[in-house]
């Protein structure tokens, strides 16, 4: 399960650091992941990114990604603290790319102007949900 889970993530994040144009230049690649807190899926999110961050050590001891060590950054919000907790992640923690955005934090995270703004992707593996939002990308097929 671990191996699996680890696959996944590096190779989601492998494909969006090579597909996605940088925001910044700089020695690391920031992943931000916001875990929704007492959500059904938080416990699979936690263990999908324990998977991810042992393929991101890998990653990082191979020489990171084009040069770059994956940073990653996580942090618990609350539905009606998301927003807010993303632009402050994306604001002072520089994250490039928010990770493993769960079902129910997608629609709010796709539909907010603050992060379309920053044009900051939300890479969703966890979601089968639908979306339009120019900023989100899949690695599973939506629902419909």
């Amino acid at each position: 399960m671990w191996q699996r889970l680890a696959r996944r993530g590096a190779c989601a994040l492998a494909w969006a650091a090579v597909t996605l144009t940088a925001h910044a230049q700089g020695t690391s690649f920031v992943v931000g992941q916001l875990i929704e807190r007492g959500a059904d899926q938080a416990d699979y999110a936690r263990d999908f990114m324990a998977g991810a961050k042992v393929a991101f050590d890998a990653a990082n001891q191979s020489g990171g990604i084009k040069g770059r060590r994956i940073s990653l950054v996580r942090r618990e919000a609350a539905l009606n603290e998301a927003i807010p907790q993303a632009v402050d992640m994306i604001e002072h923690d520089h994250v490039e790319l928010l990770f493993g955005v769960s079902e129910r934090l997608l629609p709010v995270l796709a539909a907010s102007p603050e992060i379309a703004r920053r044009n900051v992707p939300l890479l969703a593996p966890l979601s089968g949900a639908t979306s339009t939002a120019d900023n989100v990308l899949f690695i599973r097929p939506d629902y419909d």
